[in-house]
């Protein structure tokens, strides 16, 4: 059986992280488990937490008041879920819904932003950035939403392939 140490050290989000700031890390997370259907969280809600996705699929949603929850990208294994816990007010941008049975480390935020100071300058590059255009993202997904001619529903994002056909202004 594997520790939670060695999982995090595995998962390609943490690979090369030196082993004192992984003890770090490790502190602060614990096995979940989601079935399909479920809400992993919601937007709006307190977001205290991200998860690194072992197995499973969840979509990565917001809701548009014509068109209810639109999923703007699809999280898998080995991918990073949630980064609504770094920025104040802390609160989740979109909502996480479960597509397949997923198998996720929970990181708690609250935790890691206690600790952030020591681990910060040793993450990832780039991981407080994707984070940024995610958020970002939201903003001007929200309000570009709109029905191409053909009746199909239409996202224009920076960070997405724009859509195939021209969509109705």
């Amino acid at each position: 059986m594997q520790t939670l140490e060695s999982i995090l050290a595995g998962h390609p989000f943490f690979k090369g992280l030196e082993p004192q700031y992984l003890q770090l890390i490790t502190g602060c997370a614990s096995n979940t488990r989601f079935g399909v259907g479920d809400y992993m969280f919601r937007e709006g809600e307190d977001a205290s937490q991200f998860y690194l996705i072992r197995e499973g699929k969840v979509a990565l949603e917001i809701f548009a008041a014509q068109y209810g929850p639109i999923t703007i990208e699809t999280i898998e294994a080995g991918e990073v879920l949630g980064w609504s816990w770094i920025f104040p007010p802390y609160r989740w941008h979109f909502s996480g819904h479960v597509m397949e049975p997923t198998r996720a480390i929970a990181l708690d935020g609250t935790c890691l932003r206690s600790k952030g100071e020591a681990i910060s300058p040793h993450l990832p590059p780039g991981s407080s950035t994707c984070s940024t255009s995610l958020v970002r993202a939201k903003f001007q997904s929200r309000s570009a939403v709109t029905r191409p001619k053909e009746g199909r529903l239409c996202i224009r994002r920076e960070l997405w392939e724009p859509c195939q056909e021209p969509c109705a202004n």
